[in-house]
């Protein structure tokens, strides 16, 4: 079982947690906090204000700043505390609601053990029973957990006694309860702020709307389409004040596995005096240590690690890494954007590796990642890429080629553009391959088999000519993206038609027949195509006409446009379905002179499929208005 994995108890609509269960919640309202600093913090600003119970460093001594007292860098509650009682009675008394626990177990648990009732909710490490109903759970065990109880009461509930029972070993950091049936978003912003505060992942969610750190610190501070790779650990530092988050150093879920401080000296449960300006962030994730097992002939460095500053105002330059790992000698940790690379001081002590990250050395709008050497070039490398730029093809794109040797296959190709939110994610069975009309952007390429990493790259692409970065290409595109399980499947809009989910420029993806040039440079490479009767001025001669839409994510307080590009004197029909496929409206728009955009105002939040259909001309795109980004 994965460490920090949430889980959802509902009896409302069934869970998408692939070990989730049906399950539970609660009801009221009015904050209680024994925390000390803003004690008017409150998560959703528009609800009113929970239930809240979460301990401070104060509630312990020094003697016990030791990981069985803490969930990630967090104390847990003491409930000998007798002011603690009315709270959770009172949570115990109400018939329906939203409930979060943050807790943990103990592995010495028996499996009738009761390890807390509050109400109608009783909880045992292998189930949960709500009103005598009883669902199966995955194991609560040492590991911290993430529950959401959400239930309604019937209407001819006989009131009962408010039981309260905490199980002898449970440890809980943090209660919080909503008297309403909170909304999948609205649950997920509390969801996330706990899971970041206590190094809790929420990234197993079957439901692809549910796998994100959501906006109480930015749009997606973890993005699932992005940063999938990187989900075995996500760790946060900041400050939100209207959420009374102010965390400047944190530790694992486990409280001991590794620890991210801003200052050098890090101590489980220590919070250290650094200033941080209100709204800025530090996003730590991790990649999984299977896939980063180095190997002769695979990727010569490893991104491991992605650092994401979102508004980071601080004098602090520097977060200190420690691994419960020692690093091998050899390897020299570096800090890359993709163009450049700074070394990373390295210290081993007890056991342990302390990286220095020096966060602010690069000036960069871009994500940041920290990599190391994974393998020796004294094997002929099983995979490579080569980019043929714009400038070097007079082009209006720039395009990838990818070369694997034959005991690579098959394997996986994982592109993203981290600036657009563009991803293709595809199966590569032959040695070579391209990817056609990449665009500006920050990107990352891994290409993947089993559970070895054969390239790991970064690279930067800057704008190129008569370059539009929101502009969707014409012609048949392949948008493959992987399934939840090992199943590939395409991602689709209604009636399975092929589509572009970003409002980005749309990638082309191909095969190219052979083993490819001998040396992958850009010489040996244009030999190559030459070979085939492939001029490299042909990949500039893709049609330049589609729809964008912006601002996508759009909101309901102003009107999304959609901008024909190349289509002019066109009539079309503009049909838009919701995310179930089906049909809202129909439209018709026929783009001539200076008129070129459509406007449309969407009234609710969600996803939505927009259809441009025309005599001559047709594709789908997916847009999501989010109005809390206003």
């Amino acid at each position: 079982m994965y460490r920090g994995w949430s889980r959802t108890l509902t009896l409302i609509d069934m869970c998408n947690f692939p070990f989730a269960l049906p399950a539970s919640g609660l009801r009221w309202a009015v904050l209680f906090s024994l925390f000390t600093f803003w004690g008017n913090a409150q998560i959703l600003e528009h609800l009113p204000e929970a239930v809240w119970l979460k301990q401070t460093d104060s509630a312990y001594s020094s003697t016990q700043h030791l990981s069985r007292y803490y969930i990630g860098n967090h104390p847990v509650l003491d409930f000998a505390a007798d002011e603690d009682h009315p709270k959770l009675e009172h949570i115990a008394s109400q018939s329906s609601g939203t409930l979060f626990v943050v807790l943990r177990g103990n592995p010495l648990f028996d499996a009738g053990e009761k390890l807390l009732q509050l109400g109608r909710v009783a909880l045992y490490p292998h189930k949960a029973i709500l009103d005598g109903r009883e669902m199966e759970i995955d194991t609560i065990g040492e590991e911290a957990t993430l529950l959401r109880f959400t239930f309604q009461g019937r209407a001819d509930h006989r009131h009962r006694p408010a039981t309260v029972q905490l199980g002898e070993h449970t440890r809980i950091a943090e209660i919080i309860f909503y008297d309403q049936l909170l909304e999948k978003e609205a649950a997920r912003i509390v969801e996330s702020y706990l899971a970041l505060k206590y190094s809790i992942n929420i990234t197993e969610n079957t439901d692809p709307e549910l796998r994100d750190y959501l906006d109480i610190f930015s749009d997606k501070a973890w993005n699932w389409k992005l940063d999938r790779l990187y989900n075995e650990e996500v760790l946060a530092l900041g400050r939100i004040d209207r959420i009374g988050f102010k965390q400047s150093q944190t530790y694992t879920s486990d409280g001991k596995s590794l620890s991210i401080s801003l200052d050098s000296n890090a101590i489980v449960g220590d919070m250290p005096a650094v200033s941080m300006q209100d709204g800025s962030m530090i996003i730590l994730s991790k990649k999984d240590q299977e896939l980063s097992t180095p190997e002769c002939g695979g990727s010569p460095m490893i991104n491991g690690w992605k650092i994401r500053l979102m508004n980071w105002s601080s004098p602090a330059d520097k977060i200190y890494l420690t691994l419960d790992t020692l690093l091998d000698s050899n390897q020299q940790a570096l800090l890359t954007n993709g163009i450049y690379e700074y070394p990373v001081q390295t210290t081993l002590l007890n056991g342990q590796t302390r990286l220095a990250i020096p966060i602010t050395v690069l000036d960069t709008p871009e994500d940041l990642y920290l990599a190391w050497e994974a393998s020796s070039r004294e094997c002929d490398p099983l995979a490579e890429s080569e980019l043929l730029t714009c400038s070097r093809l007079d082009s209006s794109f720039n395009h990838l080629f990818v070369k694997l040797q034959p005991e690579a296959l098959p394997a996986q190709l994982h592109l993203a553009n981290l600036q657009t939110g563009q991803v293709l994610q595809t199966y590569l069975t032959e040695p070579m391959s391209q990817v056609r009309s990449l665009n500006k952007g920050q990107y990352q390429l891994t290409l993947s088999q089993e559970n070895r990493i054969l390239l790991d790259e970064l690279f930067v692409l800057e704008n190129c000519r008569e370059n539009l970065t929101d502009l969707t290409l014409s012609g048949n595109i392949l948008y493959e993206e992987a399934g939840d399980g090992d199943e590939q499947t395409t991602n689709t809009g209604p009636q399975g038609e092929s589509g572009n989910t970003s409002g980005h420029a749309s990638w082309a993806f191909s095969v190219l027949p052979g083993n490819g040039p001998l040396n992958m440079d850009e010489q040996s490479l244009e030999a190559y195509l030459h070979s085939l009767g492939l001029n490299t001025q042909d990949f500039t001669t893709i049609e330049s006409r589609g729809v964008s839409i912006y601002p996508n994510p759009g909101n309901r307080y102003e009107a999304v446009n959609f901008r024909f590009i190349g289509l002019g004197d066109i009539p079309f029909t503009i049909q838009i379905f919701d995310s179930k496929g089906n049909l809202m409206s129909t439209e018709a728009f026929r783009p001539e002179g200076n008129v070129d955009e459509y406007h449309y105002h969407f009234r609710v939040d969600g996803s939505y499929f927009i259809r441009f259909n025309s005599a001559t001309y047709s594709e789908t795109q997916q847009l999501r208005i989010k109005s809390n980004l206003r």
